[in-house]
């Protein structure tokens, strides 16, 4: 019997490496774009060129990539890692004219890239059809990237949903720079500065009872909408301590939370466990002797009973 050669299969892309090729897809889909919106040289096409290439080296840096163009999808080893339904994309265009798989060798070079991604982007003559690019293919001869024609019918496993996001360009520096802020204006509490705004306006000038009320109102609303258990606790002893209010306007108030505290809205707080328990127990003492045992009884019955640490801290008699 003859002797067998077993056949090595190049490994399959690690998680890692199947986030660092659809990185560089999403920049090669940029890079088109850029290409042709922008004329030679410009900065924004130099940089997506240039960031593509990058991408596109640090992909393949770990071996050959091959890359299956179906349809709209690039597949790996029979699994979709990309889907493009820009039918003026440069993946679009290489199916269009019968390519089926897209190999990028360790050794390219980022020049061989940029070329690549320039040739297929641009807008070709007006006497010259798609096929023309594969005479203009040749004869650039860039070392590194392969194109072979698609043979036989797509894979049946192929089912990748394009997702609408996949093809944005990826955050630039001044955007990571913006983020520590977005997140501090995302955790401001804005209906508790707003409240502290209105009780020191009252303190120069009160105003009558019925319109300080229709003020209040909308921001109690906010904060138990937000689920802002501190929030709704200084505010109900602000405005029963506040000289400008008056007591039935502090009664109101206070009556909006007890509401809210023996309905749905205490159990859902105790379900999800999104608030600290003790915040609401600071609450529930503030409101009174009822809500804390209606506290008490609402985290019974959904199965998220107080610790017993922390009803050592309710007063006893």
């Amino acid at each position: 019997m003859a002797d067998t050669v077993p056949v090595t299969e190049p490994p399959r892309p690690t998680a890692p490496e199947r986030t660092q090729l659809r990185a560089a897809l999403a920049a090669l889909h940029h890079a088109g774009a850029a290409v042709r919106l922008h004329p030679a040289g410009h900065r924004v096409r130099q940089d997506a060129l240039r960031q593509f290439a990058s991408r596109m080296l640090a992909a393949a840096a770990a071996g050959p990539l091959n890359l299956d163009l179906i349809g709209s999808q690039v597949v790996v080893d029979g699994d979709p890692v990309w889907a493009d339904g820009d039918q003026d994309g440069i993946l679009a265009r290489l199916t269009r004219i019968g390519i089926g798989r897209l190999t990028v060798a360790p050794g390219v070079t980022a020049k061989a890239l940029i070329a690549f991604a320039e040739l297929l982007a641009q807008d070709p003559p007006r006497a010259a059809p798609d096929d023309d690019l594969v005479s203009r293919w040749q004869q650039l001869q860039l070392d590194g990237i392969d194109l072979r024609a698609a043979v036989g019918p797509a894979p049946a496993q192929v089912t990748a949903t394009p997702s609408p996001w996949a093809a944005l360009p990826p955050a630039g520096r001044a955007a990571l720079d913006l983020e520590p802020a977005v997140a501090h204006e995302l955790a401001a509490n804005l209906p508790v500065v707003a409240a502290r705004w209105l009780l020191a306006d009252l303190e120069a000038a009160p105003v009558d009872g019925a319109l300080v009320t229709a003020r209040l109102t909308p921001l109690v609303a906010a904060l138990l909408a937000r689920r802002e258990v501190s929030g709704c606790a200084w505010l109900v002893d602000a405005v029963q301590q506040h000289p400008a209010i008056a007591p039935e306007t502090a009664l109101a108030v206070r009556g909006r939370v007890q509401t809210a505290f023996a309905g749905p809205w205490l159990a859902e707080l105790l379900a999800d466990g999104s608030v600290d328990a003790t915040a609401l127990l600071a609450l529930a003492m503030q409101l009174g002797e009822a809500s804390v045992q209606g506290l008490i009884a609402t985290a019974e019955r959904v199965g998220r009973p107080l610790p017993a640490w922390l009803l050592d801290m309710i007063p006893k008699g």
